[in-house]
Formats: structure tokens, C-alpha cells, sequence
């Protein structure tokens, strides 16, 4: 083999090993938790954070596992955070909101989930919007990689949350209820008091939600039912007069059968015969004769 193909075969060897090491970190990371995902997200938003402008919100470049799923991140200085707020994507944080501790600048991460949703579907209600999510960090340390997250105190005014695109089957009635996955603490429903709007004092994943619907049970017509028993009662009389007479039929063929026997054995007790086969016919013989043959004249011609 010369050299030429040895580095051939070399190259092919690290494709095929590099496609199957890709493939199978690919499937790894499409069985997420609610937390990894959640590391996941915080980890591709503020890797680049440090590269980019104080007050400028960026879109995320998330992996091709996270298709569907959609995530911007904004650094923003304390100061103007407390005394301003912020209006991004689906949250308007209103002034009088505090980082603790306290930090000169902090990174607002926000997600949509998309087609992910269903990481955060709650036991008897469906989700009729997209669970969208906002989480606060420490920015100063970013370019180290510490992601620290930190906890946000509102003062004043609640935290806003809109939904513009609520999905719900025509000509249907539903109430809307407002759902929150706050960090580390369980799902909290309370009721929709404004349309397609939302209040939150705490940082979290948000959604909208409505009961499921119970299964419809269709109450059939009484002369439907009445039918059905008939057919039923007549199928089944059908079966059990078909069999009386296969038994019938059975019992009185057993019987003439048995008188044949008693008859036979009858006619049979008073003498034995023996049988001797004549070709294919098996005839009665008698084993004595009763009466001697005589000759009615003893004079011979």
C-alpha cells in the first residue's frame, strides 16, 4: 500500500469517526430535562454576550436539536434597569425591579420555546400558547464563563407577560388560566384577568393553559338500544334451539341403537351360533343339528 492511500484511508477513518461521534452527541442532547435545556440555552446566550453592546438586544444562535426553539439575550446596566425597566419580546419588566445581590450589570436571557413546549405540559390542562421564559445573570463575570444567576425583587408594578397568538378550536368555550414555572418551586395556576395578558413577580417559564375537555359520552336512542337487545335475544334463542335439537337428534339415535342391541342379544341368548365367511359374507352356522335326518321310506329302490 502505498503512502498515498494509507493517508486516504486515514481520512475516510476520521470522517466516518467524526460523523458517528456528531450523530450520536446529537441524539444525547435531543433527551433533555427541563433544567438541561434551561443550561443548555443559558450556555450558547451568554457565551457571546461578552462581544456584544451594552443595551442591544442579539438573537441567539441555538443548535439544530433546538430547532423551533427561538432566544435573545440583552446586557443592560443595573442603574438604568431599576429606574427604567425593560419592554423585550414577550415581558415588560417595569422600573422598581432590583437584582439581589446587587451587580453593575446584568444579562436578561429570553426564550420561546416553540415546538419544545411540551417540556412544561401541566397533568390536565393543554397548552394553547407557546411557554416563553426570561432568567436574569451576573454579566460582569462572562468572559470567564461564570454564569451566575441572580433573583429579581419587584417593588412596584407586577411583571407584564403577553401572548398575541392564542390557538383555540371554533366555536369553542374555554376558560383561560395563566400558568407559571417559577425556579425550583412547582407550577402555579391563577386566573386570566386580562386578555391574553399575564402578571408575575418572579422569573420563570410562563404559559397559558385551559382544562382539558372531558370525553364525551354519546347517550344512545332508546329504540336504538331496544333493537340491538332484540337481535341479540333472537341470536341467541336461534343457538340454544339448534342445539336442543342436535341433542334431541343424538339422544334418540343413542336410543334406537340400544334397542337394536337388547333385541339382538334377545334373539340371540337362546342358541350360539357360530359364523363361517361365504366369500365376502359372513353367515350363521349351526355348531349341532336338534333333528336327525331320516328317510321317510327305509326301502331302497
Amino acid at each position: 500500500m502505498s503512502v498515498m492511500d494509507m493517508k486516504l484511508m486515514a481520512c475516510f477513518v476520521l470522517v466516518v469517526f467524526i460523523s458517528i461521534l456528531s450523530s450520536s452527541l446529537a441524539q444525547s442532547s435531543s433527551n433533555f430535562t427541563r433544567d438541561s435545556l434551561d443550561f443548555l440555552v443559558q450556555d450558547y446566550a451568554l457565551r457571546g454576550l461578552s462581544r456584544a453592546q451594552t443595551g442591544f438586544i442579539h438573537e441567539v444562535s441555538l443548535p439544530a436539536n433546538l430547532s423551533g426553539m427561538e432566544a435573545l439575550v440583552v446586557r443592560i446596566r443595573s442603574g438604568n434597569f431599576r429606574s427604567k425597566g425593560v419592554n423585550y419580546t414577550s415581558f415588560t419588566i417595569p422600573p422598581r425591579v432590583l437584582p439581589i445581590p446587587h451587580v453593575r450589570r446584568l444579562a436578561l436571557v429570553f426564550q420561546n420555546l416553540g415546538n419544545l413546549s411540551s417540556y412544561y405540559s401541566l397533568e390536565g390542562y393543554s397548552l394553547v400558547t407557546p411557554v416563553v421564559a426570561f432568567f436574569a445573570y451576573d454579566a460582569l463575570h462572562i468572559s470567564s464563563n461564570r454564569f451566575k444567576r441572580i433573583n429579581l425583587i419587584v417593588e412596584g408594578d407586577p411583571i407584564l407577560v403577553h401572548f398575541p397568538q392564542i390557538v383555540l378550536p371554533e366555536h369553542a368555550n374555554f376558560t383561560l388560566k395563566c400558568v407559571q414555572y417559577g425556579v425550583n418551586e412547582p407550577a402555579k395556576i391563577s386566573e386570566m384577568n386580562t386578555s391574553n395578558l399575564c402578571f408575575t413577580r418572579v422569573q420563570g417559564h410562563f404559559s397559558i393553559v385551559t382544562l382539558m375537555e372531558p370525553k364525551i359520552v354519546v347517550k344512545k336512542n332508546k329504540k336504538e338500544i331496544l333493537w340491538k337487545c332484540w337481535v341479540v335475544g333472537f341470536a341467541l334463542a336461534f343457538i340454544g334451539l339448534v342445539t336442543v335439537a342436535s341433542v334431541t337428534m343424538m339422544m334418540i339415535r343413542y336410543l334406537k341403537c340400544k334397542k337394536v342391541e337388547e333385541m339382538e342379544k334377545q334373539s340371540n341368548g337362546a342358541e350360539a351360533f357360530n359364523y363361517v365367511w361365504i366369500g365376502d359374507c359372513k353367515m350363521p352356522s349351526a355348531a349341532t343339528l336338534r333333528t336327525q335326518p331320516i328317510l321317510e321310506n327305509r326301502e331302497v329302490p
